[in-house]
Order: C-alpha cells, then sequence, then structure tokens
C-alpha cells in the first residue's frame, strides 16, 4: 500500500509521463528484441516503450504495434 500511494501521488504531482518514465527505467526493456505470444498472434520487434495506457509499444517492421498482453521472450 505504501508504493501505491506513493506512486499514486507521484501521478499526481507530475502525470502519468512521469509513471510511464520510472516504469521503463526500471524494466530495462527499451530497445530490447522482444517476442509476444498473445493468444494466436506473435508479435516480434524492438521494444521501444509503453504508451500512456500502460499498452507495450513494439516496432514490427515498419510500424509501432501497442500489446496490451501477452507472454514475453526476450
Amino acid at each position: 500500500l505504501d508504493s501505491l500511494e506513493r506512486y499514486y501521488a507521484i501521478s499526481g504531482r507530475q502525470g502519468m509521463d512521469e509513471i510511464c518514465r520510472l516504469w521503463e527505467e526500471r524494466a530495462h526493456t527499451k530497445g530490447t528484441f522482444m517476442e509476444i505470444r498473445h493468444f494466436d498472434r506473435v508479435y516480434r520487434g524492438i521494444s521501444e516503450g509503453i504508451d500512456d495506457d500502460g499498452a507495450l509499444l513494439i516496432r514490427e517492421n515498419d510500424r509501432i504495434v501497442r500489446v496490451i498482453a501477452g507472454d514475453v521472450t526476450i
């Protein structure tokens, strides 16, 4: 609960951009090749970070794909 309160306060003061920045900083996945399996679809590409809704952004070929859920292999 302490962590929840802390991040809630950060989002209130600095907005969700700061929450996304902190998550990306701790996840160490930006710029990493990933494979994400979501049901019968497989996404393969370089992680571009996350968006304001928390979706993982993957550069797959020449486009950015938003991935909401799936099993990730790095």
